[in-house]
């Protein structure tokens, strides 16, 4: 009996499990360089080059896992641009109620001999669907890249699967890179869904209890 109803909540279990799809960023390494971008719309606010998608060649700045990253800054390039640039994307396929996680790694490029003050006036805004999750400001000067991680829902705000990361660093530069979006494999279920899976486990045992009445 108990071997049947371990096997029915396992059917239950698998038809409300979803596996992952590996990352659903498309160039999330900015591998693909400048001018071509693919897969990330970038804004320039000024009109002036300051937001491109280039790595390795600009005062040492480097990518995390390749020779690709997604710089903007001020002078380090230089550029002199003070408004803030974006880049994201949109139309990432990802199902409601599912649960991903995301991730990128970011650095404040060290450049204290031309920029002294880069660790203050810098900002990075991160948003999901429309929906502000993170708020950096002051970020400090790092030779290396930090990681961030989040877990973010696909019907979190307007469900549009729209990652986009705004950026401000005057004074220096923001390096970007290894942006990844996964699904964890497990979903935050409408009612109606949860009380399906509820009845069809209480059906597993009532059936389980049925059949050993009548091996009785």
């Amino acid at each position: 009996m108990y071997r049947r109803v371990l096997r029915m909540a396992q059917v239950v279990l698998a038809f409300a499990a979803v596996a992952s799809a590996g990352n659903l960023i498309v160039n999330g390494g900015f591998e693909v360089l400048a001018p071509d971008s693919t897969g990330w719309t970038i804004t320039d606010p000024d009109g002036d080059g300051s937001t491109r998608v280039l790595c390795g060649n600009n005062d040492g700045a480097v990518g995390h896992g390749g020779s690709g990253c997604y710089v903007w800054g001020g002078e380090i390039l230089p550029f002199g641009n003070e408004d803030a640039a974006t880049v994201s994307q949109t139309g990432i396929p990802v199902l409601a109620n599912e649960l991903y996680t995301l991730s990128f790694y970011l650095q404040n490029f060290p450049d204290t001999i031309q920029n002294p003050d880069q660790t203050v006036n810098n900002e990075m805004e991160l948003y999901w669907n429309g929906k502000q999750i993170d708020d950096q400001v002051n970020i400090p000067i790092s030779s290396a890249y930090t990681l961030y991680t989040y877990t973010v829902n696909g019907s979190d705000g307007n469900g549009s699967g729209t990652l986009l990361f705004q950026l401000n660093n005057p004074p220096g530069a923001l390096l970007l890179d290894d942006v990844s979006l996964e699904d964890t494999g497990s979903s935050t279920p409408e009612p109606a869904t949860l009380y399906t899976g509820i009845g069809a486990f209480l059906l597993a045992i009532g059936m389980a209890k049925r059949g050993s009445v009548k091996r009785a």
